[in-house]
């Protein structure tokens, strides 16, 4: 039931007025949208009580098909209203999956004198808004500023241009109150510094004489007791510091709290950086957080009736993570969505970077000018930059992912900056820094930096346009390739973990930079030098399928192009075929034996005794899988040898070890390979090289299994498995999750068998290697009784052995071998021989279909 019109109803530090539909929240206005205002009266009705979500969807929305997302979204912007919270709450408690109560004593009061008057509210000193914005999100942020204004006489808000300053310093100015009030001052209309003092002398009444300088204004600012807001100081922010030093020499009773982008640099100043709007880790809360709660509430401002179910939401979390939680971008995307939907949006901003500052263009008529498009915020803030800075900044946009100060001042002292010297851009880095341009990306040994998105976004329109480019895009080939070469040197010094862990971070700048590099004739020859550079790393590390379709594009290119390359760029190129080949398996085994002996050959004259090594192994390693002659591997081995030195450590020598183990194993010695191959586990292990252990692991379950100790096999292959799951290494070395699904699926098809195969057939197939695990694929279907769809997967899987030329291992031999017998034993099986043994041409999408059912 409704209450009657002329009463308000009164809880916490809030008013509502039904006869207005108006709230007043500590004595201020508080704007309710039309559902919003509902949503509260309908559970200040039945304050005390439980009120179902189906009950208040019916009584607010009526008929409307609505999702509990809505809901979500209208609850959430109740809260806001009242300032409550969902860890805390004072006003709403959430019953998870059936409903909301209002949980503060409600009180009945006379009605307000007017509509429009606030409920007895003493007279306030200063000139704060009437009505303050909207704060989503900053619930860590709001009382951390208002513990720096408890405490220091100068704050200083600081981040980028569209994080919210203004709006967190207009929340928190009002608290505790000075006796002369709180005073804003707004600088954004100022083009320079000369009127300055008058418009602070202006705004707190002061007389004309404190307009003569900073002194002055200090000396008239003397004997008063309030709180100065100095909004939007970035572009005066050398004339503020005066002004700021000035006051806080001579007038002890007023405290000043500055919204910048840029520190001021003054004494006694208490930097406290704004960072954007943390992101979800994902859109599994009941409750959005941060930047998904900014974006669904904003949108929900202007289409109430937007369906937000399990996929919107999944868009919705897509945008925030690729606007960097910007609250500025977030509003400026939620404008879009009413007409381009979730999915559209989401999609503008995937497929290009440049997109973003097209689409983002529909800001609000009462903002501030550089806050109605993306692009004019991004231009105020670059505007305000030295020509250095501004050519550092865009010559960084060439880095798709987060990179160190060395990789910064390697790429920008050569794209158009003056010939800057180190020390002079270590300098502008900073100032960079200061001014959130360059933003911290994650802490390690060697920290890390990054720009937001829109930021490279709107620096490589502005790089492109000076013509810098080129430039910066060879510097940066150049560097990539020199630290992925001096990383080869140390990668059999150190575990294999460690080495990848050290190199990720330089995964999306790698894989933008080569792509970049394929649509240039001009950056050819610089990008296959990082190709070979980086191939190591890239089939390591688990992305040899991009790694291979690199290699096409190179492939492709006219003969007398690659012709041009110099020795030690044609010897780098046969290596990385060689990795391709051994241990990436791309590549057909001729092909990579024929580079890896080209590439001895030039590292021989030229005396590159370490990568000769690995050149070695590398033959070695093509012809294990070639089953090639035993005197010839063993000639190898005997040659890494002798190359290596007195003081090389095991994990040095732990190639040329394990092509000795399997040496053993291949002359028939499977006593002594056992007992090797666990010696060569426990080297792995004791210098901390899980790699080597799983290797050898994998390596000695495949001489358990044609043994016929399945149980053994597959209880190693388990523990390996779970050894890389706990590193977060399955990729790596996926074969050793494929050989203990291999050895499962021959025992039974429960459904965590089958979640295991499914699992390693995806990880292969996103490799291009999908064949690897192709004699384990028919067990599926055969033990589910399919035994059409079991032979036409083994055919297929024949007829791969045919086509590559490769011989089945112990592992795959035994698989076959069996799945034969099986078959032999079937009521059909004269008719199953018949089909196993036609010509099977399939996609992957139909083997997958045929083994996994659909």
């Amino acid at each position: 039931m409704t209450p009657p019109r002329a009463t308000r109803l009164v809880f916490g530090d809030c008013v509502l007025d039904l006869a207005s539909q108006q709230l007043w929240r500590a004595g201020q206005p508080v704007q309710l949208p039309p559902r919003i205002y509902a949503v509260l009266v309908h559970l200040l009705d039945s304050a005390g009580r439980l009120v179902e979500q189906e009950a208040l969807l019916q009584a607010v929305w009526g008929h409307l098909n609505v999702s509990d997302s809505a809901l979500k979204v209208a609850i959430n912007a109740v809260r806001a209203a009242l300032g409550d919270s969902t860890k805390a709450p004072r006003y709403i408690e959430t019953l998870p999956r059936r409903g909301y109560r209002f949980i503060c004593e409600v009180q009945t009061a006379q009605a307000l004198p007017a509509a429009n008057e606030p409920p007895a509210t003493a007279p306030r000193k200063g000139n704060l808004p009437a009505v303050l914005p909207g704060l989503v999100g900053r619930e860590h942020d709001l009382p951390r500023l208002q513990a720096a204004l408890a405490l220091q006489r100068l704050v200083t808000l600081h981040g980028p241009g569209g994080v919210g300053k203004t709006r967190l310093a207009l929340a928190a100015a009002g608290t505790a109150p000075p006796a002369d009030g709180v005073w804003l001052v707004r600088l954004e209309a100022l083009a320079d510094a000369a009127p300055l003092l008058a418009t602070v002398a202006r705004t707190l009444g002061l007389g004309a004489g404190a307009e003569g300088d900073a002194a002055a204004l200090a000396r008239a600012m003397g004997k008063l007791r309030l709180r100065l807001v100095i909004d939007n100081a970035e572009h005066l922010h050398e004339a503020v510091a005066e002004l700021v030093s000035a006051v806080l020499d001579g007038a002890p009773g007023v405290q000043m709290l500055v919204t910048s982008q840029v520190p001021l640099h003054v004494m006694d100043e208490q930097l406290l950086p704004l960072s954007p709007l943390p992101v979800p880790d994902d859109e599994s809360s009941a409750e959005p957080t941060g930047a998904l709660r900014l974006l669904l509430e904003r949108v929900q401002q202007q289409a109430p009736d937007l369906l937000v179910d399990g996929a919107a939401r999944a868009d919705a979390l897509a945008i925030c993570r690729a606007l960097d939680g910007l609250p500025l971008a977030l509003e400026l995307a939620a404008a879009r969505v009413p007409l381009l939907g979730w999915a559209g949006v989401r999609a503008r901003l995937d497929e290009q970077l440049d997109e973003r500052l097209q689409l983002l263009t529909r800001g609000r008529r009462d903002a501030p000018e550089r806050h109605r498009t993306l692009r004019a915020a991004l231009d105020w803030a670059c505007g305000l930059l030295s020509p250095a800075e501004l050519a550092t900044l865009q010559a960084l946009s060439v880095f798709a992912g987060p990179f160190t100060v060395d990789a910064a001042i390697a790429v920008a002292a050569a794209a158009g900056t003056a010939n800057q010297a180190a020390d002079d851009l270590l300098d502008i880095l900073d100032r960079l820094r200061e001014r959130s341009l360059l933003v911290r990306a994650h802490d390690g040994s060697v920290p890390r930096w990054r720009l937001y998105d829109s930021v490279r976004s709107h620096a490589a329109q502005g790089l492109r346009a000076c013509g810098g480019e080129l430039a910066a895009l060879q510097r940066l080939l150049q560097h990539l390739t020199q630290h992925f070469e001096a990383a080869d040197i140390d990668f059999g010094r150190m575990p294999l973990h460690n080495w990848l862990r050290d190199l990720q971070p330089e995964v999306d700048t790698l894989r933008a930079a080569l792509n970049r590099a394929w649509k240039d004739p001009a950056l050819h020859a610089a990008g296959a030098a990082l190709f070979a550079a980086s191939t190591v790393f890239r089939v390591r590390g688990g992305w040899r399928r991009e790694a291979l379709t690199d290699y096409t594009t190179i492939q492709s290119w006219p003969t007398d192009e690659r012709a041009t390359w110099s020795p030690a760029t044609q010897a780098a190129m046969d290596l990385a075929v060689a990795q391709l080949v051994a241990p990436g398996q791309m590549l057909p085994p001729e092909q990579g034996l024929q580079a890896v002996r080209r590439a001895q050959v030039y590292l021989e004259h030229t005396g590159d005794m370490d990568r000769l090594h690995g050149a070695l192994q590398a033959e070695a390693a093509i012809l294990v899988r070639m089953q090639g002659p035993l005197d010839w591997r063993q000639g190898l081995v005997d040659r890494m040898a002798q190359i290596e030195r007195p003081d090389w450590t095991p994990l040095q020598r732990r190639n040329r070890l394990w092509q000795q183990v399997m040496l053993l194993r291949d002359r028939g010695e499977l006593a002594e390979f056992e007992a090797r191959a666990r010696d060569y586990v426990a080297m792995g292990r004791t210098h901390g090289d899980a790699n080597a252990a799983w290797v050898g692991a994998q390596g000695l379950a495949q001489v358990l299994v044609s043994q016929q100790r399945l149980d053994e096999a597959t209880t190693l292959l388990a523990d390996t498995v779970a050894e890389q799951r706990a590193c977060g290494e399955l990729r790596s070395n996926v074969q050793v999750l494929a050989q203990l699904a291999a050895l499962r699926i021959m025992a039974d098809v429960q459904p965590d068998t089958v979640a295991l195969l499914r699992e390693a057939a995806d990880l292969l197939r996103a490799e291009g290697r999908l064949w690897w695990l192709a004699d384990a694929l028919p067990w599926l279907p055969a033990g589910q009784g399919r035994w059409e769809d079991a032979v036409k997967v083994q055919a297929w899987a024949d007829g791969l052995v045919r086509e590559r030329g490769e011989p089945r291992g112990r592992l795959f031999g035994t698989l076959r071998q069996r799945f034969q017998q099986r078959l032999q034993e079937q009521p059909e099986a004269a008719r199953w021989l018949t089909l196993l043994d036609a010509q099977q041409t399939m996609t992957e999408f139909e083997v997958r279909t045929a083994a996994f059912g659909h």
